[in-house]
């Protein structure tokens, strides 16, 4: 089957296009890494203010944070 065919089948059978599909996917990943990340930068910031944490680990846990947020961003949103 050319790609437009299958294209065409799925869009026949789901009743979405497949972009339509793709970006709710999409979406519901970001907001689970986005939410994943809040996360851990909440905690160690509330780490952080229980002295359980000194200001250099505070720091990669940051730096590793906006990190994370960046390659999947990179990976998952549409170009």
């Amino acid at each position: 089957m050319a790609g437009e065919t299958v294209s065409q089948a799925f869009e026949n059978g789901a009743g979405y296009s497949g972009n339509a599909v793709y970006f709710v996917m999409a979406g519901l990943g970001y907001t689970a890494i986005l939410l994943t990340a809040a996360w851990v930068l909440v905690s160690a910031y509330q780490g952080m203010a229980g002295n359980n944490l000194n200001g250099r680990q505070f720091t990669w846990i940051c730096i590793r944070g906006v990190f994370l947020i960046l390659i999947i961003g990179w990976i998952v949103l549409p170009k």
